[in-house]
């Protein structure tokens, strides 16, 4: 059972300046505030040979889906387009029956606070909540993705099963070099998780949004961070299972300086790599015939810890990121974590190419993130 409901953010560049990590950039926010889901109630009463079920279809119940459209709009200059959900206030909202029998409470129907000794009590709504998101282009501003193929973020239907409590805070890029005056339509679907049982209901969750538009040289609005993730190679959605990476880096300099971290690895040899596709396809990229990028570090995991710690350098590229003949220039390049077993190059700033693919074991850029580096 859906609802939709469409409401509209309007994001314009003026001149508010926002510090990464070596020059500032104009930027833009707006917070929409006050979101809520609410738990609905299920009372069964018998009355006679009959039973009444009241609810409304405004509450969600387990399996209910909520839908929310927002369009995204930009002025004056292209822009890289981020959201975040934050501010989560969970409630446990009014306490029924059900719900106190449910987190093993004592149920006094004519008390004002009807439900007492509570030892269980659940309220942790955002971890019952499943997340889709997707975002498409509306040419011709009509609230259809007209002419253009939606773009999942983040897909219930591929079982990334992120729930509002694993995004509470984080910021996630919608779109890069979103064209001026171009709506963008941002779809997000909640899934109240089916299983989900009495002890939840009348609960309450609020939270706000927030989105950011930036300039389109400047990449993320928490500084230059790339968030890395391992995806699932047949669809390239990100696959929730605690395998991840985060790179930190300088937008312009004369060398490139760099923090990475990355955590849930199997032991072994890793090299972080910036990749130039070599065309639409993006492969083969076999360092003959092609622009394929170059090597920023290498790592090693041992132990079965799963960890690369914080660990901070500085290479010489020689070259801006996305280079010119990069497929994806000028809008940004791909970052990847990859086997070293599985590339060519061993001296950091020195071009090299994949030599194997493995790719479960690999991190990838956060889509649609691309990062921009200036050679000075």
């Amino acid at each position: 059972m859906k609802k939709i409901i469409l409401s509209l953010a309007v994001l314009a560049l003026v001149g508010a300046g926002v510090f990464g990590l070596t020059r500032a950039y104009f930027s833009d926010t707006a917070t929409v505030t006050g979101n809520t889901i609410s738990a609905g109630t299920i009372d069964l009463t018998v009355t006679g040979e009959s039973e009444t079920l009241p609810f409304s279809l405004g509450d969600m119940k387990p399996g209910y889906e909520e839908v929310v459209i927002k369009k995204i709009v930009v002025t004056s200059n292209p822009s890289n387009v981020w959201m975040r959900l934050k501010d989560f206030v969970r409630s446990t909202g009014e306490v029924n029956e059900a719900e106190c029998k449910a987190e093993l409470g004592i149920y006094h129907p004519d008390w004002n606070t009807k439900c007492t000794d509570i030892p269980n009590e659940h309220n942790d709504l955002d971890n019952q909540i499943y997340y889709d998101l997707s975002v498409c282009i509306d040419s011709n501003d009509n609230g259809t993705c007209d002419g253009y193929l939606e773009e999942a973020i983040y897909s219930f239907d591929e079982k990334d099963l992120e729930t509002l409590a694993s995004l509470g805070g984080k910021w996630i890029p919608l779109k890069m070099d979103l064209a001026p005056n171009i709506p963008l339509l941002v779809m997000q679907s909640f899934h109240f998780n089916e299983e989900a049982g009495n002890e939840y209901q009348g609960d309450l969750l609020t939270f706000n949004e927030e989105f950011a538009a930036y300039q389109q040289e400047a990449t993320s609005p928490t500084g230059n961070i790339l968030f890395m993730e391992n995806k699932d190679p047949n669809t390239w959605q990100a696959i929730a299972d605690g395998i991840n990476g985060k790179l930190a880096y300088n937008s312009a300099g004369e060398t490139f300086d760099y923090t990475f971290e990355a955590a849930g690895l199997v032991d072994g040899n890793y090299s972080l790599i910036y990749y130039a596709d070599c065309d639409a396809n993006g492969w083969p990229g076999d360092g003959v015939a092609h622009n394929t990028g170059a090597l920023i570090a290498k790592f090693t995991v041992s132990g079965g810890t799963g960890i690369i710690a914080p660990t901070s350098g500085s290479v010489e590229l020689g070259t801006d990121l996305p280079n010119s003949g990069d497929y994806n220039s000028p809008a940004g390049a791909k970052i990847w974590l990859v086997l070293s077993s599985d590339y060519s190059a061993t001296v950091a700033g020195n071009q090299g190419h994949m030599t194997g693919w493995h790719p479960t074991q690999y991190l990838f850029e956060n889509d649609p993130t691309l990062i921009n580096y200036e050679n000075e």
